[in-house]
């Protein structure tokens, strides 16, 4: 089986003293380049290198866990708004919010975390660059976070800015329970654009994930998984049409869809409700990608042409502001107010029928 290697794209109220605290955090070289020293310096008994502890956020003042969510943005200007509207949504004393930011910032109600790596770790991001372009290089940060992050945060939710959280926090966090021995949480693609010649999707997409990055740091097989990864050896087992192991344009996302092909014990695969993703690169029509029987629980905005529609779901997740934005029509027979008119602009018609059919219950009552 081969994967398909990516195209560049064109284009809460729930408040609750008996919720857990979460954190959030909105030329190759041969595979045995890096040499026992190097691995060992990655891998030392049961902790990976990471920066000192974040001292005292690990649990709240009453002994409840905290739950960590990061939002992630590696942009010079890194969408601030976006970040406290959807930090705004989860409405919980329980939750610590992170932001991953390549040039750091102080943002209000947030820890800032810079995207820096040991150097044992650096090296490998190095390489995985290298079978990288456009903006991959970007996201390939997220799948090496355990190097990022402090050790006292051990599991995390990583968020991109263009996704509305709908359910209870809580009930994502949950999903950590049933992950086994994996260590990443990831849902699929939906989308056909990692579905191999015999109609197999290994597709993942990076928008929510879950890390343990506890898990992920005393992983020997983890850490040896990147590395050969980084080392471009699988061009001839796991290649493209043209022979090549390359990992292109979105980074970390081809990334885990080679790793769901390779190493599938790793990856934990997230129900379709908690990454439901507005992508209309393909099809607006395909049941077996878009459909998902469960309510939905985040949006993601993941086309160019729909990011408004994170924007104004961020400010308002009510079902009547959905219904307004998927229809273009006014409630109560008042004015539609002109950034629903303006959004989503020229994919407006197929957007309605599209949103309709697959996306209509993705609000808050």
């Amino acid at each position: 089986m081969q994967l398909l290697t990516p195209p560049s794209p064109s284009d809460l109220p729930f408040r609750s003293d008996a919720d857990p605290m979460f954190d959030v955090a909105f030329s190759r070289r041969h595979p045995n380049e890096m040499g026992a020293r190097h691995m060992a310096a990655l891998f030392n008994g049961t902790q990976l290198i990471s920066p000192p502890a974040l001292h005292g956020l690990s649990f709240s003042d009453n002994g409840n866990l905290m739950y960590d969510v990061a939002f992630y943005d590696t942009r010079s200007n890194p969408n601030e708004k976006g970040m406290r509207r959807a930090a705004a949504l989860f409405n919980s004393s329980r939750v610590r919010f992170h932001a991953l930011l390549s040039y750091p910032r102080e943002i209000q109600g947030m820890h800032v975390t810079v995207l820096s790596l040991p150097d044992p770790a650096r090296c490998i991001y190095r390489n995985l660059c290298r079978l990288s372009h456009g903006p991959g290089p970007k996201y390939l940060y997220k799948p090496l976070l355990h190097w990022v992050f402090s050790q006292d945060v051990k599991r995390i939710i990583v968020l991109d800015t263009d996704v509305v959280v709908i359910r209870p926090i809580s009930e994502l966090w949950a999903q950590f329970d049933h992950f086994g021995d994996a260590m990443i949480g990831i849902a699929y693609e939906q989308s056909r654009l990692y579905v191999d010649q015999h109609g197999k999707n290994y597709g993942t997409n990076g928008g929510v994930q879950l890390l343990d990055l506890e898990k992920m740091r005393a992983s020997k097989r983890y850490a040896e998984a990147l590395d050969w990864l980084a080392s471009g050896i699988g061009q001839s087992q796991h290649g493209n049409a043209n022979g090549r192991y390359y990992i292109g344009y979105l980074g970390d996302q081809t990334l885990y869809s080679y790793l769901a092909k390779s190493h599938p014990d790793l990856l934990y695969r997230l129900p379709c409700e908690w990454n439901r993703q507005l992508s209309m690169h393909f099809s607006t029509r395909n049941a077996s990608v878009h459909a998902c029987p469960q309510p939905c629980g985040v949006l993601h905005a993941n086309f160019g042409p729909l990011k408004c529609v994170a924007g104004i779901m961020q400010s308002n997740p009510s079902c009547e502001t959905w219904k307004q934005l998927r229809t273009g029509v006014a409630l109560n027979n008042g004015a539609l107010p002109m950034k629903f008119a303006k959004c989503p602009g020229s994919r407006e018609r197929e957007f309605r029928s599209f949103s309709e059919r697959f996306f209509s219950d993705c609000c808050r009552a």
